[in-house]
């Protein structure tokens, strides 16, 4: 009798191989599963996983595995890295192992943009404050600063019948800017908000690693019991799919009919991976229209996606073939609902001054994006300052801005002897004596030089420490001269 060969593992699978920048701490990249000797899908069963070292290996530090999922250690930044490098052995149970090496791209997030070059007209000592509204110089091409608030409802988790999941709240900046945004996309939300076409409204489909999709069905309660009619729908949006804004993970789209591109209306659903080869390549593309705002908004979400799916079809309606239930049983406390969908305005960037070349000379301040400039003393000197725009999901753009110090010449002079009482002498017109004050103490390695139709007469004689200074000329001045 034959004995069976032995299936040994001979290649390894990863279903994600992207992670977005600004991404937590744990969130997955994707999921192994090892390809045996003979073509099949080795049962998950008697194998181990674990990042080795050897070629591909540079980035290990930055993941780690747990139970078969690859998952990121550490934030990334794209601007630092564009892409990483892993090693991975898959080892069954009698010890045969075989080794991969992945690259893990991080994708690229949307920064500020420069709309014009910094530029400023000088600063002088004493002189009236310089500013400058740095608004007109920075923008986000994709939002205007607008935040939806979708405020989950309470829900049942095990005795817990008013229970929260993660901060209870998703906010979503909206990508309504024209041009690289989705504003039609945008207000098409605006409009089912004014026309309160959201109440209570259900998240209806999970689909574990790949979506939560709500906005068909509102929750009613009546005396009769509760029901889940549809949402009543306003026209068809136009599509506004683009390359620029991918289906991610964290990234809020529209829902829509198969073959149809224009079809969506108030229907929309939230990414919970990279889904940009599947979403953005079919039916159009399917429009992105805003991205959650930060680190506990996507842990809300990902403490949305982990609750337990149940097949309601037949005891609701054939859409709800994914229900999501925070416990078991069909009742309104285990519906994933939301109590409210509000939008804000919030400033599109906030601003920074991240460098200044000459602090000593030059104070820069910031209220909102009014920058205030005061010359700090009187010297003639190029000054720098680095500028950072940060918008509302992090990202940032550094700019400089060239400043020009102007000194203030002496205040005042006068030529001694011209008001002396009666009686006394007179000045000396050909070789008069000037004095003045000047606006702030010479420096060490400052002049003070005396000009007569623009050509030097000499140097003043400046009291150390003080303002005040005196000149008379070596020689008589010639008539005429002023």
């Amino acid at each position: 009798m034959a004995l069976p060969v032995p299936v040994s593992p001979a290649d390894l699978l990863l279903s994600g191989q992207t992670i977005n920048e600004g991404d937590l701490i744990g969130v997955p990249v994707g999921s192994l599963a090892t390809r045996g000797s003979d073509g099949s899908t080795l049962a998950a069963q008697g194998l181990s996983y674990a990042l080795v070292s050897g070629d591909g290996s540079d980035d290990n530090s930055r993941f780690q595995l747990v139970n078969g999922q690859l998952l990121a250690a550490q934030v990334f930044d794209r601007e630092t890295r564009q892409q990483l490098r892993v090693r991975i052995r898959v080892t069954d149970g009698v010890g045969a192992s075989f080794e991969k090496a992945f690259t893990i791209l991080v994708n690229d997030l949307a920064n500020p943009v420069a709309t014009a070059p910094l530029a400023s007209a000088p600063v002088a000592w004493q002189g009236s404050d310089g500013q400058l509204d740095l608004s007109g110089f920075f923008d986000d091409p994709l939002s205007t600063g607008k935040v939806a608030t979708f405020t989950l409802a309470p829900v049942q988790l095990g005795s817990n019948p008013q229970a929260t999941l993660g901060s209870g709240r998703l906010e979503v900046l909206l990508y309504d800017q024209e041009g690289q945004g989705a504003p039609k996309t945008s207000a098409n939300l605006q409009a089912y908000l004014t026309a309160n076409r959201y109440n209570n409204t259900i998240i209806h489909r999970s689909v574990p690693g790949f979506v939560l999709q709500g906005g068909a069905n509102n929750l009613v309660t009546t005396a009769q019991g509760p029901s889940l009619p549809a949402v009543t729908t306003f026209p068809a949006v136009v599509n506004e799919y683009s390359a620029g804004r991918s289906n991610l993970r964290g990234t809020i789209a529209m829902a829509k009919l198969g073959s149809s591109p224009n079809s969506a209306t108030s229907q929309w659903f939230w990414s919970l991976a990279d889904n940009s080869a599947n979403l953005d390549n079919q039916n159009g593309g399917f429009t992105v229209f805003g991205r959650l705002l930060g680190a506990s908004d996507l842990a809300t979400l990902d403490a949305m996606a982990v609750l337990p799916v149940t097949n309601a079809s037949t005891s609701v309606g054939p859409a709800f073939t994914s229900l999501p239930l925070s416990s078991g049983n069909l009742i309104v406390n285990n519906l994933l609902r939301f109590s409210s969908i509000t939008i804000s305005q919030r400033a599109e960037l906030s601003y920074a001054v991240i460098a200044n070349s000459a602090p000593d000379l030059l104070e820069a301040s910031l209220t909102g994006s009014q920058l205030q400039l005061r010359s700090l003393a009187n010297r003639e000197q190029q000054a720098t300052l680095t500028i950072r725009a940060t918008n509302l999901l992090g990202e940032t753009l550094d700019q400089s801005l060239s400043l020009q110090l102007l000194r203030r010449p002496t205040t005042k002079a006068s030529i001694l002897g011209f008001n002396d009482t009666p009686g006394q002498a007179t000045p000396d017109l050909a070789q008069p004596t000037l004095s003045g004050s000047l606006a702030a103490p010479l420096q060490s390695d400052e002049r003070l030089t005396i000009l007569a139709d623009g050509v030097s007469l000499g140097v003043a004689l400046v009291e150390a420490g003080t303002t005040s200074w005196s000149f008379r000329p070596a020689t008589p001045l010639t008539p005429g001269t002023a």
